[in-house]
């Protein structure tokens, strides 16, 4: 009786390692884009989170206080090299306003940070619907002119 020797077939191991192999990368194609999409998912939602927390902030702040809350044009104003309008040099934290009948000193809440208004804004102002609030921008003026014109309800105290 002659043995046998047992014949190997390549063709069928090679054909079921491109299987594996394509296999493989498909699945690691759609790792890599659910892990694509789901930090985006995250992305989105952490600003969602920062959006209501500041949004939290303002209606708490409202909720907190008897001081007049109203909705104003906000701006922003680069350093000019002139005094403010109540003779100080101007700095951070202070603003100016449209509207003539606030006092220097006064405290107005904008998205939770305090300002002192210190300042009044150009005459051409005061035809808007809204009280315009100049914010003192020491950064550059680049930032300041990205800031452009925002509406919000401020707190005057």
């Amino acid at each position: 009786m002659t043995k046998q020797i047992p014949v190997h077939n390549y063709k069928r191991e090679i054909n079921h390692q491109w299987i594996i192999s394509l296999t493989l990368i498909i699945c690691l194609i759609f790792i890599t884009f659910f892990l694509r999409w789901t930090n985006n998912r995250i992305n989105e939602l952490a600003e969602e989170v920062k959006t209501v927390k500041v949004e939290q902030k303002e209606v708490k702040q409202v909720m907190l206080s008897d001081e007049n809350v109203i909705e104003a044009r906000i701006t922003c104003y680069a350093p000019t090299g002139n005094l403010t309008a109540s003779g100080k040099v101007p700095k951070n934290g202070m603003i100016a306003v449209s509207d003539r009948t606030i006092a220097f000193g006064t405290e107005i809440i904008i998205d939770g940070q305090t300002y002192i208004v210190e300042d009044r804004t150009n005459k051409r102002f005061e035809n808007f619907s809204l009280m315009t609030v100049d914010i003192f921008w020491e950064d550059s003026l680049e930032s300041c002119l990205d800031f452009g014109v925002q509406y919000k309800n401020i707190i005057i105290k």
